[in-house]
């Protein structure tokens, strides 16, 4: 009989909004609701918002806010908010390079950061490079060491990704 009486409601909505040719403003919304008329198991709503400007020879700069809440009694997940600025530029007709900050605050009052940083080039006409250094820091965080103790960090390596760059493919 419980089963009949519980309801589930999801809603998804967006906006793209583009005020010049350099410009852009999107928004999103995604929510999920599962419950009854005396309890609420699931609630769960992510909203992102993002906000672009390319200057033209000087880069292209854009800022996100993604915000992460859950509720409900079968639902465990910590709510967050997630901040990210990334820079782009180019600095010759085939190499460019882009900053990637972001920053995650969760409700418990832990953190995660993430720096990302890349430069790509152009070999040839249809192959190119790509490296990107990544730094993870979390605090309140802890993983199990190699010899099998836990540690708490600050600060986890960092990592390194290598990709070719080849031809688009077209359809």
């Amino acid at each position: 009989q419980a089963q009949r009486d519980q309801d589930r409601q999801a809603l998804e909505s967006g906006i793209n909004w583009k005020p010049d040719a350099s410009t852009q403003f999107s928004w999103y919304r995604y929510s999920d609701r599962l419950g009854g008329p005396e309890t609420l198991l699931m609630d769960q709503t992510i909203d992102r918002m993002l906000l672009s400007r390319n200057f033209g020879a000087l880069g292209q700069v854009s800022w996100e806010q993604e915000r992460r809440d859950f509720d409900g009694e079968q639902n465990r997940t910590a709510d967050s908010v997630r901040n990210t600025v990334a820079v782009e530029a180019k600095v010759s007709a085939n190499t460019s390079l882009r900053t990637e900050q972001s920053q995650t605050q969760y409700n418990a009052g832990n953190r995660e950061t993430v720096s990302a940083h890349t430069v790509s080039t152009g070999l040839t006409r249809g192959a190119g490079i790509s490296v990107t250094d990544v730094r993870i820091a979390r605090s309140g965080a802890s993983y199990r060491t190699r010899s099998g103790g836990d540690r708490s960090v600050a600060s986890e390596p960092r990592a390194h990704r290598v990709g070719v760059l080849g031809p688009s493919r077209r359809r």
